[in-house]
This record gives structure tokens, sequence and C-alpha cells, in this order.
């Protein structure tokens, strides 16, 4: 046999070897989002038989391990003051949570790595926005202006921003929301926006319409409205009169007669 053919055998063997493991590993991740300063409880599965081991691991970094009548119960690193290991469940608990802290948690329960992973993700609360109008002598004499939902704080992750139209349905848009000056927008006197990420919803509060023509509507609309309302009234009216005579006289009117 040459070396070459040793050595090829044993590369071979090894890749075999390394995806039978990888296809034999049912692994899973499961997210968590959690707010600045936030506590969690990370529970592994329960093992079949006594525990006599546990390591705790952040990213391929040890935070925590105890070993059965060998090693007690140790904390390293920044999770120190922060975690607390429950020796009988293999449970790990962690308090005051930074932004820092996000990354992935694994355990090792009597020397066999679980499968399930945990990543959490530490985020900062979305403030409360305000609603800011561009120009800011924004009037009905511009054909349109700029709302922008304005609200920052660090640390806050992803953040998705939502418009409301007087007491009507959260609408997802962007940051900033153009309106134009026409009879829709006109109609609406009130705008607000909101904030959100996957542990907090920040509201604005309500903000004047600078387009909102409240009872000053259009004049084509204001007499259709006006002429409508009279000629209801009118149909109405002789309608009444026409009742009232038959009843007090007991002879139908001109106009029921020829009916």
């Amino acid at each position: 046999r040459t070396p070459e053919g040793t050595a090829g055998r044993a590369l071979a063997w090894l890749v075999v070897a390394t995806l039978t493991a990888l296809a034999t590993c049912v692994c899973s991740q499961q997210v968590i989002h959690l707010k600045l300063n936030d506590s969690i409880q990370l529970t592994p599965a329960k093992p079949s038989r006594f525990i006599s081991s546990v390591v705790w691991k952040y990213d391929k970094n040890l935070l925590a391990e105890w070993v059965y009548q060998s090693i007690p119960v140790t904390y390293y690193s920044k999770f120190k003051t922060r975690a607390r290991l429950d020796v009988t469940t293999g449970s790990l608990a962690l308090n005051n949570l930074r932004v820092a802290d996000s990354g992935m948690y694994s355990v090792e329960v009597n020397n066999q790595v679980l499968a399930l992973t945990y990543m959490l993700v530490v985020m900062a609360s979305v403030p409360n926005p305000e609603v800011q109008i561009s120009p800011p002598l924004c009037n009905a004499t511009l054909d349109s202006c700029t709302l922008s939902c304005e609200g920052s704080a660090p640390d806050t992750g992803p953040v998705e921003y939502f418009w409301r139209k007087d007491n009507g349905a959260w609408t997802r848009g962007e940051r900033d929301l153009e309106i134009a000056n026409d009879d829709d927008t006109g109609a609406v006197e009130l705008f607000a926006c909101r904030m959100t990420n996957p542990v907090s919803v920040g509201d604005s509060d309500v903000a004047k319409n600078p387009f909102y023509r409240g009872n000053n509507m259009p004049l084509y609309v204001s007499l259709g409205v006006i002429l409508g309302a009279n000629i209801i009234f009118v149909s109405s009216t002789r309608g009444r009169l026409k009742r009232e005579y038959t009843i007090m006289t007991g002879i139908p009117s001109a106009s029921n007669s020829r009916a």
C-alpha cells in the first residue's frame, strides 16, 4: 500500500463519517426576542437518567458548568453575577439582560450536546413617536406636505411604522407619509403614527391635518347637498299636505283623483 493510497482512504472515511454525523443530527433553534433588562429561563429537555453534568455556552464561550462531585456550579465572564444554574433540571436563568447578551446559547447535559439551541435577541423598547410636518408652515396653499413619524432610541433593532387617519385602522407604511391637498385628504381631521419592534409598541399623539377642510366642502359638493336636501324637503312636504287634505275633507286631492 502506498502512503498516498492510505491517506486517500483515511480522508474518504473522514468525509463519510462527517456526513453521517450531519445527517443524523436533528438540530433546531428557538429565537427569543427580549426587552432590555428582561429575565429569562432556558430549560432543556429532561434527560432519561440522573443529571451528572451540565455545561452552558454563550456562542462558543463557556457560560456555566457543573459536574457531580467534581466541579461545583461555576459561572464565567460577564454572567458571573447574572446567571443561575439549576443542576436538578439543567435550566439556566439569566437576569438583567443587555443588548450585548444577544447570541446563541447551547447546553450539554451528561456530556451530550443537545440539538436545541436558543438565539436570544435583546433590544430596547421603541419610544412614543411624534408626528412632524414638513414644511413646518404647511398650509392649504401647498399641493402636498410630508408627515414624519419621528422617534429615536438606541438599540431598538428593526422598527416598523404604521399610520392612522382619525379613528380608522392602523395601516403599515414608511417613516414618512406624503399627503396631497385633495378632497380625500381634506376629509381627514387627524393623523397619528405608530412605531413597533418585536418587543414593544409606541403611539404618537394625534396631529392636526393641515389640509383639513371641515365644513368647508368644495362648492360643487355644497350645492349638490343643498339642492338634494331641498328636493327631498319639497317632495316630502307636498306628500304630507296631500294626505292631510284627504283626511280632513274626505275628498282626494286633484292629483290623487287623476291617479
